[in-house]
């Protein structure tokens, strides 16, 4: 049934124009088809659709704020519980401060956010000599110099340190947490005397939301510690846009504070990385206030699912490889009838992006060999492996990306070289008349079902 909803939160089609609630991603041209365009990469990936087979296209909303270096700056002019960054710079005197950002993996404006945070300890007088950069890296691989260039700019590059964190080396224990879990944390950030972080708020597959105490846990702690936190992801309560009783976040929390994390500033962007909404001051506090901006922004509600799903992960970094892509796919099953077709378009240029994660899928036969070793032992990096085969034992995955067919085929899913061949297949496998949602940043939703009596996808 072709259908407009009235309240915005998804798109529908009427006559040939297709109805968004951000932006117009395409329209109707000759033939009656319309052009879907897809981030793919640094690029975009388009094909020729029939709007009648679209039930929507489902986006985060799309503000932003009229400046982002004012939005941060008054941020920090305004901190929610705490003293500013320039009164606690002044009050600890510190001879050693520790900046903890994210690695590579995460699209953070880090050139809006660094300058007006190093003025405020420049102007307590803290020398750049005495500031130590370290990329939260947790177990993905290290940022390269250019990575970092690229991210924070040649000049901070050139006046500060800069380290990556390896949670396999550099460590200092700093006790256990309440659950007997050793607490090794990077001995940079441990020997700090002021410790802070900048981070991302998006939607996060266990702890709920990224940002705030994240940037510790797993940030810069050591595998063994991850590994704890993460061994809990089966916890019905370790879900996506739920914090409140979330054991792997209250850890976070909780070893955020045993470290203690001084101050944050944390952003919410939109689907384009334009900053929405700054929040800075106490880890806790100032983190749950961007929180309830990213829910407005990400929250995507529906009143059925669809036989088929096609979905981008969002573009670079997001679809680096397919250990970051599979969260965009299971935010896609959310919205996908059991049994369906899932359609990813994910670059992969990196591959499998994890070592462990890639010797478990080069070890298996089949999903159920995956799933026998994770419920024998958790292992970081084994359990994406495991959360992929979950999700083809209950979907078709067609993934589109730079990986070979071979590759592809080791992942349990069904290789497609293009977008193209990839909407010749669902059509010939679900035939001419087909719906699908369309999730063009599929990364960057909290998807949600609102299921009304006789609601359907036909």
């Amino acid at each position: 049934m072709n259908r407009r909803i009235p309240n915005g939160t998804y798109g529908g089609v009427r006559g040939r124009e297709l109805i968004t609630p951000s932006y117009s991603i395409g329209s109707a041209g000759k033939n009656n088809f319309m052009k879907l365009k897809l981030p793919y990469g640094r690029s975009y990936l388009q094909v020729d659709i029939d709007p009648g087979n679209v039930a929507g296209v489902l986006m985060p909303r799309g503000m932003r704020t009229a400046g982002a270096e004012e939005t941060v700056r008054e941020a920090l002019a305004a901190p929610i519980g705490s003293d500013s960054l320039y009164r606690l710079a002044l009050q600890k005197k510190p001879r050693h401060t520790a900046i903890i950002i994210s690695d590579v993996t995460r699209p953070v404006p880090y050139g809006v956010m660094l300058p007006p945070l190093l003025e405020e300890l420049r102007q307590a007088g803290i020398k750049p000599e005495q500031i130590t950069i370290v990329i939260g890296t947790g177990c993905h691989r290290p940022n390269t110099k250019q990575e970092t260039i690229q991210a924070l700019g040649q000049d901070i590059v050139s006046r500060y340190k800069i380290i990556n964190h390896h949670c396999d080396g550099n460590l200092v224990l700093m006790g256990t947490l309440n659950d007997g879990t050793r607490l090794w944390v990077n001995s940079t950030v441990a020997g700090a005397d002021l410790k802070l972080a900048l981070g991302l708020i998006i939607p996060h597959k266990l702890a709920g939301y990224s940002g705030g105490s994240k940037a510790i846990l797993p940030g810069v702690c050591g595998r063994e510690t991850i590994t704890a936190n993460h061994s809990m992801m089966n916890d019905p309560q370790a879900k996506e846009g739920n914090w409140k009783d979330n054991p792997v976040r209250i850890q976070m929390d909780e070893a955020a504070k045993r470290v203690g994390l001084d101050f944050i500033l944390n952003v919410v962007t939109n689907h384009k990385n334009e900053i929405v909404s700054a929040v800075a001051g106490d880890v806790k506090l100032a983190w749950l206030k961007g929180v309830e901006a990213c829910r407005w922004l990400c929250s995507v509600t529906v009143p059925y699912q669809c036989p088929v799903t096609i979905a981008s992960c969002g573009g670079y970094p997001r679809d680096i490889n397919v250990y970051q892509a599979v969260k965009p796919m299971v935010n896609a099953s959310q919205l996908t009838e059991k049994g369906g077709t899932i359609v990813i378009c994910a670059r992969c240029q990196e591959g499998y992006g994890d070592r462990i994660f890639a010797r478990w899928i080069r070890d298996a036969r089949t999903p159920g060999d995956i799933i026998d070793r994770f419920n024998e032992q958790y292992v970081l990096g084994g359990h994406k492996g495991y959360v992929l085969a979950e999700l083809v034992r209950n979907y078709e995955v067609v993934l589109v990306s730079d990986l070979c067919r071979e590759d592809s085929g080791r992942l349990f899913v069904t290789h497609q070289p293009d977008l193209a061949g990839a909407v010749n297949y669902i059509k010939e496998k679900h035939g001419p008349g087909y719906r699908a949602w369309v999730l063009p940043y599929a990364g960057l939703i909290l998807p949600a079902m609102d299921v009304k009596k006789g609601s359907n996808c036909r």
